[in-house]
């Protein structure tokens, strides 16, 4: 076995961090925060595209199938999906509200010098935003299964 020697083993201890100033830990804060709200709106403002397209081309596909006559069977099955679209719809305005009702609560911590994880109403706020978020995107995948599950029914 070969034995390092003390050199070696000292540089390749990771480097000292680097201690930000007060000033440039807030610009820190503020670029990352910036950044994570950026991200939340980008995949909320997707998801409210994306579950009314799904309702959108499923009622033209439903149209169509009426128009030429066809017999659909298990209707109840592509209402379900719109209403599953539906909810997902509810949910990412819901965590819209609730991300603006967090955003103030948080703003006035910081206005008073204080730590807004440390406060109940911004963990419960932001635990609910993270429920409605993923729950959104969930209700989106869930409606485009139950929609497959009707289209595969219409042979």
């Amino acid at each position: 076995m070969v034995e390092k020697d003390a050199e070696s083993v000292e540089s390749e201890e990771p480097e000292a961090e680097v201690e930000l100033s007060p000033e440039e830990r807030a610009a820190f804060r503020d670029r990352l925060l910036d950044t994570v709200e950026r991200m939340e709106l980008e995949y909320d403002k997707a998801l409210l595209v994306l579950h009314p397209l799904g309702i959108s081309v499923t009622s033209a596909l439903f149209v169509s199938l009426l128009n030429s006559h066809s017999v659909i069977r298990h209707r109840e099955i592509l209402l379900f999906a719109w209403s599953i679209w539906i909810l997902g719809v509810i949910a990412t305005l819901l965590s819209f509200v609730l991300s603006a009702k967090m955003h103030k609560v948080a703003a006035a911590e910081w206005r008073e010098n204080r730590d807004p994880s440390d406060k109940l109403l911004v963990r419960r706020l932001g635990f609910w935003i993270g429920v409605t978020n993923y729950g959104s995107g969930f209700l989106f995948v869930l409606g485009i299964i139950v929609a497959a599950v009707f289209l595969m029914r219409l042979r």
